[in-house]
């Protein structure tokens, strides 16, 4: 066997016991409405409790129509979070700041 399957075969069995993990963990999952194209977000109902997982794509340059949208965008991230009860939540994505910019 080559490194390089090796490595193939340990990848195998880490996604394995990764699936194993979610299907004990994870009771349910819904798909939240954010009414934006530039993020999405499920809930999941785990044996822990409920986790929010909210993923963005934020608009940014160096003008006003963009600082403005990435205002809207932030006030679309406070309103998911503000209409559903969880008791965790995870955001991630791309944030596109620079706070070296303008």
């Amino acid at each position: 066997m080559t490194s390089s399957d090796s490595n193939s075969a340990e990848a195998v069995r880490s996604a394995i016991l990764a699936t194993a993990w979610l299907r004990v963990l994870l009771l349910t999952k819904c798909v939240v409405d954010c009414s934006s194209r530039r993020m999405c977000a499920i809930i999941c109902s785990l044996t822990f409790g409920r986790v929010l997982f909210i993923n963005v794509y934020m608009p940014y340059e160096c003008d006003e129509a963009s600082r403005i949208a990435f205002k809207n965008e932030l006030s679309v991230i406070h309103s998911v979070l503000e209409n559903n009860d969880v008791s965790h939540v995870i955001i991630g994505g791309d944030f596109n700041v620079d706070f070296n910019r303008d």
